[in-house]
């Protein structure tokens, strides 16, 4: 005679795997490409919902916005490009205790870059290292427009400066 419960490893298990399968689901929506109908991914009705923020965020509308996430990132991956220092140089993190500003140098062929990002929503200053406080030094990107305080960082900042150029 089989008993009732023999079945009960393979039923935990299919019930752990639908689980998952549900928690994948609600983690993921259809790429939104555009605005129109299903937001571009597809052009009947796809099996999971679309976000209803399509009609704002979407690839489209980054690749329109100079001042989009897309496009910095595209600006980060040119100064990969232009600036070894950037790949090669020797880092050094700075102000290790500091849990909201991290902050660290990069120097190599006699360049030196700063990089300065402000990991909270509020402001924050920064005792910035003494070549960085002149105007010597270069701002390679932020996403914040310069501001005169050198070491005064906006909620979320991040800078990179770079002098030896």
């Amino acid at each position: 005679m089989a008993s009732s419960t023999a079945g009960a490893p393979r039923k935990a298990l299919f019930m752990v795997t639908i689980k998952d399968i549900a928690d994948i689901a609600n983690a993921r929506t259809p790429m939104q490409w555009d605005d129109s109908p299903y937001a571009g991914f597809s052009d009947v009705e796809p099996w999971i919902e679309v976000n209803e923020n399509y009609h704002q965020i979407n690839a489209a509308n980054q690749l329109a916005d100079p001042d989009s996430v897309f496009h910095y990132y595209q600006k980060l991956i040119r100064l990969r490009k232009e600036h070894p220092v950037i790949v090669y140089g020797h880092y050094e993190l700075l102000d290790a205790d500091n849990e909201a500003v991290f902050t660290y140098t990069r120097e190599y062929q006699g360049k030196k870059l700063l990089c300065v990002c402000n990991f909270t929503g509020e402001n924050q200053t920064v005792e910035l290292p003494e070549e960085f406080r002149t105007g010597a030094a270069k701002r390679l990107i932020g996403n914040y427009p310069e501001q005169e305080t050198p070491g005064a960082l906006r909620p979320w900042e991040a800078l990179v400066l770079l002098i030896g150029e």
